[in-house]
């Protein structure tokens, strides 16, 4: 039987799309999958602190065991699609040009060869039986799949336990997602939020809005202003909201597993941490991902490129130097 082996990439919700994917495509060619989680800046927590035991004993492998099993490194995989006849290994790994642009090749190989292994670097979602670019029915069809897989998929107890105790505390609600961090220069302007928000509270007919941002700044805007409004906004705190501590994860999947509870979402359409979310909750067409904006991203640059310029001084240690030290 062919065992596919992916070594997810990124954070979080990439990880969680690369397995989606890897289990989706094991399934529709008969395979079995396995997860070689290895720890990276943005994901720097072991999956025993993320996902429940039962699914780590029977889809997680560690680093050793690929190399002995399979003699599989990631940092030794080849880029792109490349087929090993003679050993019945097939390796994908999209990097720049994306895991789904090399699934019609992948489709080719499998049409006449039927490998041992196929391994498989990746950091997002890709579908085996999808184009290049997949179209709108492709698109749909995946995203079912990946909602069934996401409907099995379980954290551990402590982090199902703390949502569901705050979901249930409220009664429907819509998930408003707030990504800044990494995505800064893809964010919408702040005025196109309020009125897609307000469309979609009125179709879900509730006023009740769960905010999660990695911004805790943009995060309490929001329940200021949605309170000023007649809303109905609640939050959690988790204890750090950047990507490199480990603290967050926990905070982190806990606000993705109540978006995943949500009547519907607006959300960044950069983020797919929000966009995976929104498939999991089953409300992905009643919710409203914001594209951002090319003139908010000529202001964030403008900004950044001031600020830099404003504080070149003191971070060269020119304020306050004799002239001597300059």
């Amino acid at each position: 039987m062919t065992e596919v082996v992916v070594f997810p990439q990124s954070g979080y919700a990439n990880r969680m799309q690369a397995m989606a994917s890897a289990a989706i495509l094991a399934d529709s060619i008969g395979a079995v999958w396995h997860v070689c989680w290895e720890l990276q800046p943005v994901a720097p927590v072991s999956p025993l602190e993320i996902f429940e035991s039962s699914l780590i004993a029977d889809h997680f492998i560690s680093s050793d065991e690929a190399r002995a099993r399979w003699g599989l490194s990631k940092a030794e995989l080849p880029l792109y699609l490349t087929h090993d006849h003679v050993k019945r290994r097939t390796i994908v790994a999209g990097h720049d040009r994306g895991e789904q642009s090399l699934m019609p090749g992948l489709r080719q190989i499998l049409q006449t060869e039927k490998p041992d292994t196929i391994a498989m670097v990746a950091g997002g979602k890709f579908d085996l039986h999808g184009d290049s670019v997949l179209t709108g029915p492709q698109a749909s069809s995946f995203r079912r799949n990946r909602q069934a897989f996401y409907e099995e998929l379980r954290f551990t107890s402590s982090i199902e336990d703390s949502a569901a105790r705050a979901a249930t505390q409220h009664g429907p609600f819509v998930g408003l997602h707030l990504r800044y961090s990494d995505r800064s220069l893809e964010a919408p302007w702040r005025h196109r939020i309020w009125p897609s928000l307000r469309g979609v509270l009125e179709l879900a007919d509730t006023e009740a809005v769960f905010i999660a941002s990695d911004s805790a700044r943009e995060r309490d805007r929001w329940v200021t202003r949605l309170n000023d409004r007649g809303m109905s906004p609640w939050t959690i705190h988790p204890e750090s909201v950047d990507r490199s501590n480990p603290l967050s994860a926990a905070g982190a999947l806990v606000d993705w597993r109540i978006l995943t509870r949500s009547s519907a979402m607006v959300y960044f359409s950069a983020s797919s941490f929000a966009e995976e979310a929104a498939v999991a909750s089953g409300a992905f067409d009643r919710s409203i991902g914001l594209a951002g904006s090319p003139s908010r991203a000529l202001w964030v640059r403008g900004r950044e490129y001031a600020t830099a310029a404003a504080t070149y001084p003191t971070r060269h240690g020119w304020w306050g130097a004799t002239a001597t030290e300059r």
